[in-house]
């Protein structure tokens, strides 16, 4: 009987181990510099989520995807992390939104011109 309890009590114990275990997060970064060195052009270093203090190494983003209209005046390649969860639009990108909205899409700037009603040449 004290065998049997005693099992139980370990396999009790491994499995509130199990459970307990931490995340973990690869790609941590401190600066698009680092996720360029590390993965190449066209990455940045953000915020995991957009309550987390955590950074990694994310794409820049393409054609439709969101975007902070901050992006749009934030150097890249910037030297700490993002304060934003998002990276800044890729090459030839644009972050265009509605006048409040502060989150857009990426676009060509082609598209952000006519969508700002300025003439292309």
């Amino acid at each position: 009987m004290k065998t049997i309890i005693l099992q139980l009590s370990m396999l009790c114990a491994a499995a509130v181990f199990k459970v307990a275990s931490p995340l973990v997060i690869t790609g941590g970064c401190r600066s698009d510099f680092e996720c360029i060195a590390n993965k190449g052009e066209n990455w940045c270093c953000a915020r995991w989520n957009l309550g987390s203090g955590i950074a990694v190494c994310k794409p820049r983003g393409r054609v439709g995807d969101e975007c902070h209209i901050s992006s749009n005046l934030m150097p890249y390649p910037l030297d700490a992390p993002r304060a934003f969860w998002r990276c800044p639009c890729g090459p030839a990108l644009g972050c265009t939104a509605t006048e409040t909205a502060k989150i857009g899409h990426c676009d060509t700037f082609d598209n952000l011109a006519l969508a700002q009603g300025n003439d292309i040449e």
